[in-house]
């Protein structure tokens, strides 16, 4: 899968993003992480399309942005990560930022989801969806109420119980913290 733009095998420590307001504004993402992991900005598909230019350059593989970068109609999350190596225990990841007001529409996540995978090609690794909302505070019951439902709709291809977690960005969130010890964790702050 050397061809998905764009990726890069990043160690703990701090990546820049551009804070476009489709990733809630935040300006990096913080690896608290103790192996390398391989991650793939899908942001580019939406940078591309504001700048002509993939946003990323230190990590393109120049092949492939034209693949990533310009497909049209096609709802992509944002982020996927996983270690360098696959690790099946550790599982990966794939980060769907959606601002609050549409959160309850689990069939639109499901199926931004299902792009994805079939996208990346990575049905078979089950990933975790991490889905980050911003925008107008978030009432509680919008963030279970919707995790119950894409936890119902994701268990039946999932290795995982509760193969979702929903985190909020909220205006002063600047960091995607993603930590691993036993599984990946992820939280806007």
């Amino acid at each position: 899968m050397a061809d998905i733009c764009p990726e890069k095998i990043v160690e703990a420590g701090i990546i820049p993003l551009i804070p476009y307001h489709y990733i809630a504004g935040l300006n990096n993402i913080v690896f608290n992480v103790n192996a390398p992991i391989l991650l793939r900005l899908l942001t580019c598909k939406d940078a591309i399309n504001l700048n002509r230019e993939c946003s990323y350059p230190d990590h393109i593989n120049p092949r492939a942005v034209k693949k990533a970068c310009h497909l049209e109609n096609v709802g992509l999350a944002q982020i996927y990560f996983r270690h360098e190596t696959i690790d099946p225990r550790a599982g990966s990841g794939i980060i769907l930022f959606i601002e609050g007001i549409y959160l309850r529409d689990t069939d639109k996540l499901f199926d931004i989801y299902t792009n994805t995978l079939n996208w990346l090609n990575i049905a078979g690794e089950k990933p975790f969806l991490f889905v980050v909302c911003y925008g107008d505070p978030i009432h509680y019951n919008d963030i279970s109420i919707t995790r119950r439902i894409l936890d119902q709709k994701l268990k039946p291809n999932s290795k995982y119980k509760n193969p979702c977690e929903i985190t909020y960005a909220n205006e002063d969130s600047e960091s995607l913290l993603i930590t691993h010890t036993k599984l990946f964790n992820v939280v806007a702050r």
